[in-house]
């Protein structure tokens, strides 16, 4: 399995590093001599003893692994502060969301799934359809604008952004009442660049199947960089209709978004997908496209450089969109902006468009 290769590949860079830093401590552990060891003294198992913690260390760091078979043990591992850093394997079936226990007992963060720290979630790899995380019993309530008296913008069901956080091989439907299935509105709560990574999810059934965004002042200056690979949005009809949003918001200053996406596949939407700074100052969007396919859509992307409304302006935005082997395929769906493969607007603020061998039909 994949994550015990990374473990292995990770707990290998430690000890190389570990030689490095004390050769000859590695010698006279027993292991491979770099260096012709001294003699033996006190210092000498010092250095073997921090070594050998080292190692430990970092091993236990990467080598975290919860398997998880029902949604009680998802509320459990997932909420638990002892499982920063861990990667919860969810085993086949649905896993439906509440906002309270079977006693009756609200579950934490109004039952939403909120990754900690460094911490990913994989359903079963090769087949994203055998762990389903249904969100549609989770009320209004569970989706409020602002935690712990942190305005974090509009909520989702699965909500990343702290650290490197990852969701990978399975499916997010059905957030009827929230803004998206999924988002990264954990960014305002982590001064640090959040790394987020979405492969070989499904997502449907929401207002957005992917929120991608610093939202408010209190993003200003953060970055988020995201990699989204072999996904599926799809049928996301609530409302405004999105397939994936990626953008900064209402407020936000100076702020950073830079996604790649590659290979995935969006329709059914009014938006297949859109790129915006919306009220935002001097912030930026990077955006690199390969080979992802919108089709049956209202609009297939929407490009906004800048959108000021309600008296808030946006000044000195820059989204820098790159496409190769794109497809935009049959979209004139329903949707309150123009019908087509994409479309580009950025008033007041700068555009830079390169979409090198993209196909739009």
């Amino acid at each position: 399995m994949k994550l015990r290769l990374r473990r292995s590949a990770l707990a290998m860079v430690a000890l190389a590093l570990a030689s490095m830093t004390f050769p000859n401590a590695v010698a006279q552990c027993g292991l491979p001599k770099l260096v012709k060891p001294t003699s033996w003294n006190s210092s000498h198992i010092s250095k073997c003893v921090l070594l050998l913690v080292m190692l430990t260390l970092r091993v236990a760091a990467v080598a975290q692994v919860i398997q998880v078979s029902n949604v009680a043990e998802l509320y459990s591992a997932v909420n638990d502060p002892a499982n920063t850093g861990a990667a919860l394997v969810l085993a086949p079936g649905i896993y439906m969301l509440s906002a309270t226990d079977s006693k009756g007992v609200e579950r934490p963060n109004r039952g939403r799934i909120e990754l900690q720290m460094d911490m990913s979630i994989v359903g079963v790899e090769g087949d994203r359809d055998s762990v389903v995380i249904n969100a549609s019993g989770l009320p209004a309530s569970s989706f409020p604008q602002t935690v712990n008296g942190v305005a974090t913008g509009p909520n989702a069901a699965v909500r990343m952004g702290l650290g490197h956080n990852a969701l990978e091989w399975l499916t997010v439907r059905d957030a009827v009442n929230g803004q998206a299935n999924i988002d990264t509105g954990l960014q305002p709560l982590d001064p640090g660049t959040a790394y987020i990574r979405v492969a070989h999810v499904a997502s449907t059934g929401s207002t957005r199947g992917l929120n991608i965004q610093n939202f408010g002042p209190q993003t200003s200056g953060q970055t988020i960089e995201a990699d989204i690979t072999d996904c599926y949005f799809f049928n996301n009809n609530v409302t405004l209709s999105e397939g994936i949003r990626i953008g900064n918001f209402l407020g936000a200053q100076a702020s950073t978004v830079n996604v790649r996406m590659d290979s995935n596949l969006s329709w059914g939407q009014k938006m297949g997908r859109s790129i915006v700074n919306n009220r935002t100052l001097n912030s930026m969007v990077s955006v690199v496209s390969s080979g992802n396919r919108f089709y049956d859509n209202g609009l297939g992307t929407f490009v906004f450089g800048g959108l000021s409304s309600n008296g808030t302006r946006s000044d000195g935005n820059t989204i820098d969109f790159e496409a190769h082997g794109d497809q935009f395929i049959g979209n004139t769906g329903e949707t309150e902006f123009d019908h087509g493969g994409s479309l580009l607007w950025a008033p007041r603020t700068i555009l830079l468009l390169e979409a090198a061998e993209a196909t739009i039909r």
